[in-house]
């Protein structure tokens, strides 16, 4: 085995570790996905492979919106709140969509539609109602609407709607792991990835997983973000951080 390095050095005394690939399958896999696009980021090609024993659980429908000149197409709203709603539409179809093209049962795509960038709040204060970033009156039901099973939240909404709240996410996060049983479960590194949603994607996780009868075999983890490199998962010259070449003896 040969190690290459650029713009950077190894210390004289290395350890270098080594881990056996595990078996995938053995049961339900389920992807936890902070966002729409993070699950195609990080393991498209591994869930493609294993597209009918596949789970996808999408938290928020990322609907942030910094200018209202930003949307996919200019002019299409008037107002932030209205650009908002429909970029987390759009998002929310998104995750419901393309795993149909790896093949993925569309039963097996879950859009909780909570709201982007408020996942770390929601562990501070689990009981506040955390309104959307784009507005007050952006809603999280128009991002389930391709659900085909209900949540425990969305039993709640038949007398309001429904709250942006720690405690929804939580037993909604609970029910589905009851729900599918997952023997793997691949999630954000909360030390590695520094965006607050993809750390916090993995503590809500690990509070669901205490409250659950049944526990994976397997948590693997993933980084779609690593500080000081914007571009990470991008094919840039900035996002090359080295790597490793095996040779055949």
């Amino acid at each position: 085995m040969r190690l290459d390095t650029c713009h950077c050095q190894l210390d004289e005394q290395v350890t270098l570790l080594g881990f056996t690939r595990p078996n995938l399958d053995d049961g339900p896999l389920l992807i936890i996905a902070p966002h729409p696009d993070d699950a195609e980021l990080a393991a498209y090609g591994l869930y493609q492979q294993h597209a009918r024993d596949t789970w996808i659980l999408t938290l928020t429908a990322g609907e942030t919106l910094k200018r209202l000149d930003r949307q996919y197409l200019p002019g299409l709203d008037a107002d932030q709140q209205q650009g908002s709603q429909r970029k987390g539409f759009i998002r929310a179809w998104n995750s419901a969509t393309t795993p149909l093209l790896a093949g993925v049962p569309q039963a097996q795509l879950v859009m909780l539609g909570y709201f982007n960038d408020t996942l770390s709040r929601m562990l501070d204060n689990p009981a506040e109602t955390v309104p959307s970033v784009g507005g007050p009156e952006v809603s999280i039901t128009p991002f389930r609407q391709w659900n085909k099973a209900p949540l425990p939240s969305d039993v709640k909404r038949k007398q309001n709607p429904i709250a942006n709240s720690g405690e929804n996410l939580l037993h909604d996060l609970v029910s589905t792991l009851d729900l599918i049983s997952p023997t793997t479960i691949i999630v954000t590194h909360p030390d590695i990835d520094p965006h607050q949603d993809h750390r916090a994607a993995a503590i809500w996780l690990g509070k669901a997983l205490q409250q659950c009868a049944e526990k994976p075999k397997r948590i693997l983890m993933y980084a779609n973000h690593l500080k000081a490199h914007e571009n990470f998962t991008s094919a840039t010259p900035d996002a090359f951080i080295g790597h490793i070449a095996t040779e055949s003896s």
